[in-house]
């Protein structure tokens, strides 16, 4: 089973390393990172900005980055899913291996691909700050880069898995954006609700949201690194975030087993219905 993992795994960092759109997108993200430190750089300013300011750039560049990395992934695993259904590849694939294989194999690409662009953009804003003498991105601790991987994983496996097992789901190309959409406008609004708390964190909305999975993978994120201080609250929101996420790739691995070779149109039925209910292709 080893083996089989680390050849899907493979074969996915091939197809991303091949997407153009990937790679730019990538790119940019490392551009931003380069730049960023230059233009928000002004005289003077850096010398007096506050413990504060500097977590909450932290936070919210944080955020940001975590939004960027879900979305580029978990669309591009979701496309190639669908393509391979439409284009049968996938009944060639299932003959030598699992769909439960295969899609943990997809997943510890995903993984692997995310990591890198993660490594990649941080080392290029630690050297860009370095370089413009900005003191405020001198602040970036070992501790905050470990609160973020802390939400991180359990983020991006989530994630992942959703877009993977609703991807089962869909037959055709062109029918993509009936998961997408919703999923992204899903982490949009969740973007908003943590910087949003940056700004109040003793509202009330961010309080339950703390708790709340898989919004708290940025709420409670931004509020780590904007305080600094791992309360109660955040770390029940992460026993509640580990839980979601078993709860998802449990979901995510029923829907891709049993609607991977289904073929007709979309519907959250076949979360459930599965083979039982809808033809499987010959």
């Amino acid at each position: 089973m080893g083996d089989d993992l680390l050849i899907i795994a493979r074969r996915e960092l091939r197809l991303k390393f091949r997407s153009k759109a990937i790679l730019i997108s990538t790119f940019i993200l490392i551009a931003i990172a380069a730049i960023s430190p230059w233009i928000s750089r002004s005289d003077g300013q850096s010398e007096s900005s506050s413990v504060a300011d500097q977590n909450y750039t932290i936070a919210l560049f944080a955020v940001v980055l975590l939004y960027t990395i879900l979305s580029l992934s978990g669309s591009f695993l979701a496309f190639t899913i669908i393509e391979e259904k439409s284009g049968r590849v996938m009944e060639i694939l299932l003959a030598s291996i699992s769909p439960r294989q295969l899609l943990l194999g997809k997943i510890v690409g995903v993984l692997a691909f995310s990591l890198a662009q993660f490594v990649a953009v941080i080392t290029t804003w630690l050297i860009s700050t370095e370089l413009a003498g900005k003191p405020a991105i001198e602040g970036v601790t070992a501790t905050q880069v470990s609160y973020f991987l802390l939400w991180f994983f359990p983020a991006i496996i989530s994630f992942s898995f959703i877009y993977g097992g609703m991807g089962a789901l869909i037959s055709r190309s062109e029918d993509a954006g009936s998961i997408q959409g919703p999923i992204s406008i899903f982490l949009i609004g969740s973007v908003y609700l943590a910087a949003y708390s940056l700004s109040n964190p003793t509202s009330r909305i961010v309080e339950v949201a703390t708790y709340l999975p898989p919004f708290n993978f940025f709420v409670a994120l931004g509020q780590l690194l904007a305080t600094g201080k791992l309360t109660q609250a955040i770390a029940l929101g992460y026993l509640l975030a580990i839980i979601f996420t078993a709860f998802t790739i449990f979901l995510a691995l029923t829907a891709f087993e049993n609607n991977l070779l289904n073929f007709g149109k979309f519907s959250i039925k076949r979360f459930f219905i599965g083979k039982q209910g809808l033809r499987v292709a010959s």
